[in-house]
């Protein structure tokens, strides 16, 4: 049993409109915290802002949603491939001894087709890495038949989320606080 997992959460570009297309979505921030699965404690806080590339002004519904403003993303955002080298950098502390995670299947896929539309796939930072789906883990021990967002499964574990729904680093950061609820100690072993 690998003793880190890195519970993330990605922010796309995006619309509520026709502005651009579904696939065109890209990343603009990548929240993650690394835990100690002994403890379930915080060892490491990981949030990066990604330069969109397709459409780099922010749509109104996208600074609503997630409250990535084009001033946010002008300050603090770096390119793709200074994302994928800096987070590669930061996570080489950890040996590839952890697992990484999040709720449900989007990030991973979204960050791989992200890369691939970029050429960028052997930039990928979690290869040979195993990959926990949060949500569907959580759904088979509860026993719940419907999919459910992280605030409604965070009140079924009876806390209350902390921070900004759609804040890449605020959502990793509650996702990682049911832990103990979707890898208790006995299931890790």
């Amino acid at each position: 049993m690998k003793r880190h997992l890195l519970v993330a959460d990605l922010e796309a570009t995006c619309t509520n409109s026709e502005e651009f297309p579904r696939h065109e979505m890209e990343l603009i921030q990548f929240g993650a915290v690394m835990i100690d699965m002994d403890d379930y404690s915080v060892v490491d806080k990981f949030d990066y802002y990604v330069k969109p590339i397709l459409h780099p002004k922010m749509t109104y519904f996208c600074e609503e949603l997630t409250g990535i403003t084009d001033e946010i993303l002008e300050e603090k955002a770096i390119s793709m491939g200074e994302f994928c080298n800096k987070l590669n950098k930061d996570l080489k502390k950890y040996k590839g001894q952890y697992r990484w995670a999040a709720w449900g299947a989007f990030d991973k896929r979204f960050l791989m087709e992200n890369l691939r539309q970029r050429k960028m796939s052997n930039n990928y930072p979690f290869h040979n890495i195993d990959y926990l789906n949060l949500s569907a883990i959580f759904k088979d021990i509860q026993g719940i038949k419907r999919k459910m967002g992280v605030k409604r499964a965070m009140a079924k574990c009876g806390l209350e989320f902390e921070g900004r729904q759609h804040n890449g680093y605020d959502d990793a950061y509650n996702t990682a606080r049911m832990l103990p609820w979707i890898l208790p100690k006995r299931a890790q072993r």
